[in-house]
């Protein structure tokens, strides 16, 4: 074995020798007389330097242009479409390109944030700020921060819906400050700090912002041991400079739920002297600080409900645990004065918020129930899927359950899933309801599309898009905001996989703007997930390595 390693060296070493004399007295100069000799002599840079890469013979830069192109296709339709229209477009533009090509989408985000300023209701511009800063931070937190320089705060009663949502401007921050945390370290604390007390100083501070970070990065340092030498003194700085404004400024609604979310993450990890101070500010200032109007809470203990309008009530509600083991005796006392508190204390778990009459989240019926089960089942046990399917009592989502199953089973069963959409549409029967033929047109299309029946899935595709057509058209004479764009959706990222022209040119068909720029994005995010699982497959084969 051994004298055959040595035959095999000695082959390579003479192979090289006669390589180092064909290029004669530069094979053995200096780097400075290579570097001239391959400026001047083209055929040797040419087996030095390899050509560039045509991006038409690159796969995945082919596949990633298309998605970039049809999501300029869909940007450029913004122009066309309602305010409101256009803000949830660049939502959905500016999250998808941005991981593609990031300067596109800070240039959009920016869009956004403009757009924002726009706005009259002070609590939407807030939240669009939020959402384009948000965005753009994971990759780039310096451009984020250099938005967030430029956020002002939510004005005091602007929205009931602020006491029960995390306040815009602290939410925005808080991505900010861990994206800066995460990619430059520890070492951006002081500076975090810093930008704190100067949002504090032009707005307001933001409080959980500064307990996320805080905890995150002693954590990343000294992993599964916060209570480290160096660790709490971080903590309790940053705590005490957040307790310190607080006591400083004005408090709002605003402010004092983002503080006491801040006392309540950061609670276990400094004194508990310094935790019961900071519940005696909090509430002394919900005490003081006017309600948002229209805003009530319905607890349910177990054995009855209770409504709570009183505003203090609502205020401490979500603290009452913290209370109860930093300061049980202040507990007592808002006991005292406050009764419904001590009677909701049961009911912590099962809190439904209401607006005046109105409440969120209303139940829904059986059938839903039983659809969502049976396609959540699908995939894993698809003869109880079926079986579910009987306890659905409306003939439509029957059928539109059935096909569900149909597309799960395709390629694995494509037998049974042919056998499931004929059953899905006799269920179905003459139904004259637009939305389930769409559905079923749907599911055909990916049955189709998983047993590479090409013929079927063309006919499904037109099958679909003409429905969909109706049911806009059907929408607009009716005055009725058009919605059943995102019906369409299954359908086009079915369809721009297998045959991408066919679906472009029933896209394009579309007079809306609106619609045509939504399903322009859902084209885009299938091909971005098609892409990812292409890359994921080339990853194992070692391909492009």
């Amino acid at each position: 074995m051994r004298s055959g390693f040595l035959l095999v060296g000695l082959f390579w070493l003479g192979l090289c020798l006669c390589f180092g004399q064909d290029q004669g007295p530069s094979a053995s100069s200096s780097p400075s007389r290579n570097k001239t000799a391959e400026t001047t002599n083209p055929s040797k840079a040419a087996l030095v330097k390899s050509p560039p890469k045509d991006p038409k013979d690159d796969p995945q830069a082919a596949l990633k242009q298309q998605i970039l192109d049809l999501l300029e296709r869909s940007h450029a339709a913004n122009d066309e479409v309602l305010p409101d229209q256009r803000v949830s477009l660049l939502a959905r533009q500016i999250n998808m390109i941005t991981r593609l090509q990031p300067e596109t989408g800070e240039k959009w985000a920016e869009e956004l944030f403009q757009l924002a300023e726009d706005q009259a209701d002070d609590q939407k511009r807030a939240r669009m700020q939020m959402l384009a800063i948000q965005m753009v931070a994971p990759g780039d937190p310096e451009f984020g921060l250099k938005l967030l320089h430029q956020m002002k705060p939510v004005s005091a009663g602007s929205d009931p819906a602020a006491l029960m949502a995390s306040d815009p401007l602290s939410a925005a921050a808080t991505e900010v400050f861990q994206s800066l945390a995460r990619t430059k370290g520890e070492s951006q604390i002081p500076r975090l700090r810093m930008e704190a007390l100067r949002l504090a100083a032009e707005s307001q501070y933001p409080y959980s912002a500064m307990a996320g970070v805080a905890l995150e990065t002693v954590r990343e340092r000294r992993p599964g041991n916060i209570q480290s030498p160096d660790g709490p003194s971080v903590l309790e700085a940053i705590f005490d400079e957040a307790v310190g404004n607080y006591e400083r400024s004005t408090a709002t609604w605003t402010t004092n739920s983002d503080f006491a979310r801040m006392v309540q993450r950061m609670a276990y990890h400094v004194p508990k002297d310094k935790v019961r101070h900071a519940l005696e500010l909090f509430v002394t200032n919900a005490q003081n600080v006017a309600p948002p109007s229209g805003v009530s809470m319905t607890v349910n203990t177990g054995t009855g409900s209770t409504q709570i309008t009183d505003p203090l009530e609502i205020a401490l509600f979500h603290y009452v645990s913290l209370l109860r083991q930093f300061d049980p005796e202040l507990l007592n006392q808002i006991a005292e004065s406050h009764p419904q508190v001590a009677q909701g204390l049961a009911g912590l778990a099962n809190v439904r918020w209401t607006y005046g009459d109105s409440s969120i989240g209303s139940p829904t019926d059986a059938n839903q129930i039983t659809r969502l089960r049976a396609q959540g089942m699908a995939s894993w046990n698809p003869d109880n899927a079926l079986a579910l399917t009987q306890g659905i009592t409306d003939p439509n989502m029957r059928a539109v359950t059935m096909g569900s199953v149909a597309e799960q089973v395709a390629a694995d069963q494509p037998g049974k899933a042919m056998q499931l959409l004929d059953q899905a549409q006799k269920t179905a029967g003459d139904s004259q309801d637009l939305k389930t033929q769409l559905q079923l047109a749907a599911s055909r299309a990916d049955v189709a599309q998983s047993t590479n029946n090409s013929a079927m899935l063309r006919d499904a595709l037109r099958q679909g898009f003409e429905v969909g057509d109706q049911l806009l058209r059907q929408e607009q004479d009716d005055n009725q905001t058009q919605v059943s764009w995102y019906m369409l959706g299954s359908l086009v990222q079915t369809g721009i996989k297998s045959e991408p022209d066919l679906t472009l040119s029933y896209i394009n068909s579309f007079s809306l703007p609106y619609v045509r720029a939504e399903l322009l994005l859902d084209a885009a995010q299938a091909l971005r997930f098609n892409r990812r699982i292409v890359a994921r497959q080339s990853a194992k084969l070692g391909v492009g390595n």
